[in-house]
């Protein structure tokens, strides 16, 4: 049985970030969000091994597994608010991908593997047709 959690994880040198997870065994569990940064490069729906470090604090030690294609920007500031990041978010949803806005700006967007759509080619469409708009 797959149990849902809070784990705070040392994802990297400079601290801890508490991240939803599933867990899947004693050392994997895979992410249901995204750290903001993290060493290694880990993303929601990846399957990660964790450490057992000193007291409670665990460690994303390895990506394990990972269904998805990932795509990182930084958006400007409201631009997740507007009808054209609706579109460009409905359109993710329609090839079975999933998006994710972090500290207001940086948006990532995973896309399952076999997926041909074009993240940047339709996130450039969406935004040109936003500032033609203006």
């Amino acid at each position: 049985m797959v149990t849902r959690s809070l784990l705070r994880l040392a994802v990297d040198t400079n601290g801890n970030q508490s991240l939803e997870v599933e867990i899947l065994d004693g050392d994997r569990v895979r992410l249901l969000q995204s750290p903001r940064l993290s060493m290694p490069p880990a993303f929601a729906g990846d399957v990660v091994e964790i450490r057992r470090e000193s007291g409670d604090r665990l460690r994303l030690v390895r990506v394990l597994e990972t269904r998805w294609r990932h795509h990182s920007w930084l958006v400007a500031r409201g631009w997740a608010d507007t009808q054209h990041a609706s579109n460009y978010f409905a359109a993710v949803a329609a090839v079975g991908g999933k998006h994710e806005l972090l500290a207001g700006g940086l948006l990532l967007v995973h896309l399952p593997i076999a997926s041909p759509f074009d993240a940047q080619a339709e996130l450039d469409r969406y935004s040109s047709s936003e500032s033609a708009e203006s």
